[in-house]
């Protein structure tokens, strides 16, 4: 559903959530990258004491500032940090532990750490809503210093090259350039988490109950008009335009009734702002103003999806209704 030269793709529709990782995902990462054995680095030498958001460190006295979810300030000391990954948790959370394969909604901060300007080069903070990181697809020292911390945590990184995008990084960052992550991880979202929706059905189109739905759509022809339904109503926050919203779903092509597209094959959860164009219509449509841990139903006429052109990618023809049932997991 992220538009692609203005048209979207169904299974890129995670692409907004993946631009929030400019800085940190390399270009070439489609694929999750493996998995590193959950060996954190040595206690950053230069960072704040654990639990303390301002106080100065030993040591070149580094200083990290700012509540928990809170852009935060970064006082750099002279010159380059130590050699070698090096992380430390400043805050300690008491929510559900990182694994890999979760979606980690974050706040973050990165910069260049040259001894110089010290330059920021990607914050959540810019891009008015927080990220979603997919934990064990990230850069090797991101997850490194990331699975196993908790809802909560505020974790800071030195990462060195070799630890990043290594030779090849994206636009702004140098081969050899040091980062410096600041990260409020402020929710975790497991594979395979799901809303356990009751059945419904839409215009024909029934839906079944429990936490992997399937679609059955109908071989009568599909209706004119754009509809929905909530088939199961949470109670968490509701879905506006500049939040982000992590979602499980399902997209089926009415007229040859085939699944295009589905998170549930693989379990893994996708994120998603809304309100910024990167959405198709009848998604902006359905899906605000619906609380967390509602179950969607919603008809999609061509004009509400991808529109005349269709997306071929995904055999789907610009005369094209489509099916979506969309799990709102949570909203940020």
């Amino acid at each position: 559903m992220s538009k692609l030269a203005s048209r979207p793709i169904p299974e890129r529709a995670f692409r907004p959530a993946l631009k929030l990782l400019s800085a940190l995902v390399p270009k070439t990462a489609r694929k999750p990258m493996p998995v590193f054995v959950r060996v954190f680095g040595p206690v950053l030498v230069v960072a704040v004491l654990a639990g303390c958001t301002g106080a100065p460190a030993q040591g070149l006295e580094l200083k990290v500032a700012g509540a928990f979810g809170a852009r935060p300030t970064v006082d750099f000391p002279d010159g380059k940090p130590a050699p070698g990954l090096q992380v430390d948790e400043l805050t300690t959370g008491k929510g559900a532990r990182l694994e890999p394969d979760d979606v980690a909604v974050v706040q973050y901060t990165a910069h260049v750490w040259d001894g110089g300007r010290n330059r920021l080069v990607d914050s959540s903070f810019t891009r008015g809503a927080p990220a979603a990181f997919p934990v064990g697809g990230l850069l090797p020292g991101l997850d490194r210093a990331l699975e196993g911390r908790t809802v909560g945590s505020r974790v800071i990184a030195a990462v060195p090259p070799g630890d990043g995008f290594g030779p090849n990084p994206p636009r702004g960052v140098g081969p050899s350039d040091e980062l410096f992550y600041v990260v409020d991880i402020l929710g975790a979202h497991h594979k395979g988490a799901s809303v356990e929706g009751r059945a419904g059905t839409l215009a024909g189109v029934r839906v079944s109950a429990g936490a992997r739905p399937a679609l059955q759509v109908p071989a009568a022809a599909p209706p004119a008009r754009f509809a929905s339904t909530v088939l199961e109503r949470g109670s968490g926050p509701k879905a506006r335009p500049g939040r982000l919203v992590v979602t499980q779903y399902a997209g089926a092509v009415w007229g040859s009734r085939r699944v295009f597209d589905t998170t549930w094959t693989s379990g893994l959860p996708k994120a998603f702002k809304l309100g910024d164009g990167g959405l198709i219509r009848a998604w902006e449509r359905a899906l605000t103003g619906v609380p967390a841990g509602s179950r969607v139903l919603m008809v999609v006429p061509p004009a509400y999806g991808y529109g005349a052109p269709g997306f071929p990618a995904y055999g789907i023809k610009g005369s094209d209704t489509l099916v979506f049932v969309v799990d709102v997991l949570a909203v940020y």
